[in-house]
C-alpha cells in the first residue's frame, strides 16, 4: 500500500510539472503556411508547387504537416514561394523556389526539403521577401542574397546571387525586413536604412529612384519597420505609427489611396505597438492589445466580416487576444497580385488562427473555402503534454516498422494506453501484453506521434 501512495504521489507531481504543446510562431507566404511549434518541430500546408512545404514533394496539404522529424527548428520566415529555418545550434537552412538564388546554396535548383546554407553556426536574424532573402549574424554583420534587379541586396550592383554576401562593412545591424524587391532595416541605434526598388516611394527618401545601397531614411529612431509587398510602415520609439509607399488599396491606412514618398503619420495615436505589412494589407496592434487592419479585403483577410476594402485602421471585433499576427507576402502575375490570408495563434498559444483567401488550402482547415473573420480552429495543442519524469521507455524512436513500449513499473500493467497524434487526437488503442508491448507502426505516415499511458505521454518520431 505504502509504495503504491508514493508511486501515485510521483505520478501526481508529473502531472503538474507537465510542459504544455504550444505554438511560438506562423508565417505567411504567398498562398501557404508555415509554423513553428514549442517542441522545435515545423509545420507547413498550402501551395506546394516549387517546394515550399518542405515536405519531399511538390503534392498541395490543406491540413498541417509536419516538415522532417527535426525537432531544434528555432525560427521560420516564408519569402514569396521560398522558406528560412533557423535551427538551436545556429545554422541557417532554406527550401522552396530558387530561380534567383533565394536559397542562397550556390545553385538555382528547387528544394523541397530544407537544405543547410553553408556551414555557419552563428546566424541569429532571417527574413525573406518575394525573391530575395537577408540574415544577421550574431556579430552583427547583415546578409543578403537572391534576385538583385533593383539592387535590393545593397551590394552596389543589379546581379542576382545565389549565395550569402556580406552588405557592407557595419556590424551593427538588428533588424531585416523585406518587401516585393525592397528592403528595410535598423540599426541598434534605432536608426532606417533602405534599399531597392523605388518606383512607388516604398523606401520613404521623398524620392522614387532606387537605390543599390543601405541609406539612411531620415534621422528618427525607431522601434521596428515592416516591408509589404510596394509600400512600407513602422513604430517610432513614442509609439507613433507611419507609412510610406503604395497606396491604391488604402493599405497606408491615411484614409485616401494615394501614394507617399516619405513617412506619414497614421492619425494621431501614440500607443502602437507592432505593424505588419502584407501583401496589400496591413495588421496593427496596439499596447491595449486590440488589433487594427486596412487595406485590400477581397477575400476578407481583414477579419471584418466583409469584403470591403479600408483606408483606415478599423478595429477587428475580438473574441481573445491574438499573438504572433502573419500576413502573406505579395506576389504578382502581370496586373494581379497574390498573398491574401493572415495567420494568428490563439492567447493560449495551443491554437493557429486564419482568415482570407483558401483557394489552395493556405489556411489549413482541411478545405478550400475563405474565411472572411478569424477563426482559431487549426491543430489544437489543447491536451498534449509530454511528462518531464519519463516512466515508459520506447524503442527504437525514430522508427519506421515497429516501436516497443517498456513500462517502468508494475501499475501502469494496468492503464489505458493510446496512440495519438500530433493534435492529440487518440487514433489507435494499445493492448499492453507486459511490461514490454510491441507495435506496428508500419501504415503511419511519417511525423510526430505520442504514446499515452495512463497520465504519462512520451513523443515518438516515425520515419
Amino acid at each position: 500500500m505504502n509504495k503504491q501512495i508514493v508511486l501515485l504521489t510521483f505520478l501526481a507531481i508529473t502531472i503538474i510539472t507537465n510542459a504544455q504543446l504550444h505554438w511560438k510562431k506562423v508565417s505567411a507566404g504567398s498562398e501557404f503556411s508555415v509554423a513553428l511549434r514549442s517542441d522545435g518541430t515545423l509545420w507547413s500546408w498550402g501551395f506546394n508547387g516549387n517546394g515550399q512545404l518542405g515536405i519531399g514533394n511538390n503534392t498541395q496539404v490543406e491540413v498541417p504537416t509536419q516538415i522532417g522529424s527535426a525537432s531544434d527548428w528555432s525560427d521560420v520566415v516564408c519569402g514569396g514561394f521560398h522558406v528560412l529555418g533557423l535551427k538551436t545550434d545556429g545554422t541557417l537552412w532554406s527550401w522552396g523556389l530558387n530561380g534567383t538564388g533565394q536559397l542562397g546554396i550556390a545553385n538555382t535548383t528547387n528544394q523541397n526539403t530544407p537544405f543547410q546554407v553553408g556551414n555557419e553556426t552563428n546566424w541569429s536574424n532571417i527574413a525573406a521577401g518575394l525573391a530575395h532573402s537577408a540574415a544577421i549574424k550574431i556579430d552583427g554583420t547583415l546578409w543578403m542574397w537572391g534576385f538583385n534587379l533593383y539592387g535590393q541586396l545593397g551590394n552596389n550592383s543589379t546581379i542576382d546571387s545565389n549565395a550569402p554576401i556580406k552588405i557592407g562593412t557595419d556590424t551593427d545591424w538588428n533588424q531585416v525586413s523585406l518587401g516585393g524587391a525592397h528592403t528595410l532595416a535598423l540599426k541598434s541605434d534605432g536608426s532606417l536604412y533602405g534599399w531597392g526598388f523605388n518606383t512607388l516611394g516604398q523606401l520613404g527618401n521623398n524620392t522614387t529612384t532606387d537605390i543599390l545601397i543601405p541609406a539612411q531614411i531620415g534621422n528618427e529612431i525607431w522601434k521596428s519597420v515592416s516591408a509589404g509587398y510596394l509600400f512600407s510602415n513602422g513604430i517610432k520609439t513614442d509609439g507613433s505609427a507611419w507609412s510610406w509607399g503604395f497606396n491604391g488599396n488604402g493599405q497606408l491606412g491615411l484614409g485616401d489611396t494615394q501614394n507617399r514618398l516619405s513617412p506619414t503619420q497614421i492619425g494621431t495615436g501614440t500607443e502602437w505597438d507592432k505593424l505588419f505589412a502584407g501583401s496589400v494589407f496591413t495588421y496593427g496592434k496596439m499596447s491595449d492589445q486590440s488589433i487594427w487592419a486596412w487595406g485590400f479585403n477581397g477575400y476578407g483577410q481583414l477579419s471584418l466580416g466583409t469584403t470591403q476594402q479600408q483606408v483606415f485602421p478599423t478595429a477587428i471585433p475580438l473574441s481573445e487576444q491574438y499573438k504572433t499576427i502573419a500576413l502573406a507576402q505579395g506576389s504578382d502575375n502581370g496586373s494581379q497580385l497574390f498573398g491574401h490570408h493572415a495567420l494568428a495563434i490563439s492567447a493560449d498559444s495551443t491554437t493557429i488562427c486564419s482568415v482570407g483567401a483558401n483557394y489552395l488550402g493556405q489556411l489549413g482547415i482541411g478545405s478550400t473555402s475563405d474565411r472572411y473573420v478569424f477563426e482559431c480552429d487549426i491543430f489544437s495543442l489543447a491536451g498534449i503534454a509530454e511528462t518531464e519524469e519519463v516512466i515508459v521507455d520506447i524503442f527504437p524512436n525514430p522508427a519506421s516498422e515497429k516501436i516497443t513500449i517498456s513500462l517502468r513499473n508494475e501499475l501502469n500493467k494496468q492503464e489505458l494506453c493510446y496512440l495519438l497524434d500530433a493534435s492529440g487526437r487518440e487514433i489507435q488503442p494499445i493492448k499492453l501484453t507486459g511490461t514490454k508491448t510491441q507495435i506496428d507502426i508500419s501504415d503511419l505516415n511519417p511525423g510526430m506521434y505520442f504514446v499515452k499511458v495512463g497520465d504519462c505521454v512520451e513523443k515518438v518520431i516515425v520515419e
